[in-house]
């Protein structure tokens, strides 16, 4: 191309040159464009690919993030039954309503307190999980596939002691993240059967 704009060709007149000029011009418009929307191209599969390895790192991170808060969650559950385990002869069992309510009840009459500082630090450690799942820290539904049953018959049965701590001491929000989460609990088993 360059060789024509320098040899004079005799067959193009002055208003031949000038188109085959804009003609040259024209192409080199045209492969500059090409050049650009391959750039473009491959401008944009990169970004694509550095986009879904973004997504893919955040996808990991929350999968890590999760697994986790299920380990931690394990980790409490296993401590606060561990707990419960080693005052089971102090304690009547979380499902024995009857039994439960027995010993609110002497408690309210003010004949029994030997136990009662055991039943403040395991509802307190039940009320410290269900809090902790609130603040996303535990994975409720880890906590509810280990320990579901227990939380609900736990928040239902000593319903009458959290009622009268509460009475008691003049605050409404003791326990409120433990009947949360058992209400919860009993929504998911509903949705389960």
């Amino acid at each position: 191309m360059i060789l024509l704009l320098v040899v004079p060709i005799p067959f193009l007149g002055p208003d031949g040159y000038q188109a085959l000029a804009s003609g040259v011009q024209a192409a080199g418009v045209i492969i500059t464009l090409g050049f650009i929307g391959i750039e473009m191209n491959q401008s944009r599969a990169t970004s694509r690919a550095r986009a879904q390895a973004d997504l893919d790192e955040i996808a990991r991170r929350d999968e890590e993030r999760s697994r986790g808060r299920r380990q931690a969650t394990l980790e409490f559950a296993r401590s606060t039954l561990d707990y419960r385990y080693s005052n089971w002869e102090a304690l009547p069992e979380d499902f024995d309503r009857g039994a439960v309510e027995s010993m609110v009840n002497e408690f309210i009459a003010g004949r029994e307190q030997r136990t009662l500082g055991r039943v403040l630090e395991y509802l307190g450690l039940l009320e410290t999980l269900c809090t902790g799942i609130k603040l996303d820290i535990y994975d409720a539904r880890t906590l509810y596939e280990l320990y579901g049953g227990r939380v609900v018959a736990t928040a239902q049965n000593y319903g009458l002691f959290i009622a009268w701590r509460r009475d008691l001491l003049g605050k409404k929000s003791l326990y409120v993240e433990l009947e949360s989460q058992a209400a919860e609990f009993e929504r998911w088993t509903r949705l389960d059967a």
